[in-house]
């Protein structure tokens, strides 16, 4: 793996799991009519946060999973574009 690949896979990582984030707001909107609980808060029921968490937890991994495999066949040639290899 190169540099210009261990720069932007986290950036992208990041990006990716910024997105997610909304996406799953907006699907946990849709299918209960609610905001997305925060599970910090002792209003929210703790089964309501434990789905909540486990649902992002698992989602966000599977993103940065997928992200850096991704990352990892992208195969940049540092000659063309001046960088260090």
């Amino acid at each position: 793996m190169n540099l210009v690949v261990k720069l932007l896979s986290p950036l992208l990582t990041g990006v990716a799991a910024s997105l997610l984030t909304r996406l799953i707001g907006s699907g946990w909107r849709k299918a209960t009519g609610e905001e997305p609980p925060n599970p910090m808060d002792p209003e929210v029921s703790t089964r309501k946060a434990i789905v909540w968490a486990g649902l992002t937890a698992v989602l966000s991994v599977a993103v940065q999973v997928l992200a850096g495999r991704a990352g990892a066949k992208v195969k940049i040639d540092p000659k063309k574009f001046n960088l260090p290899a």
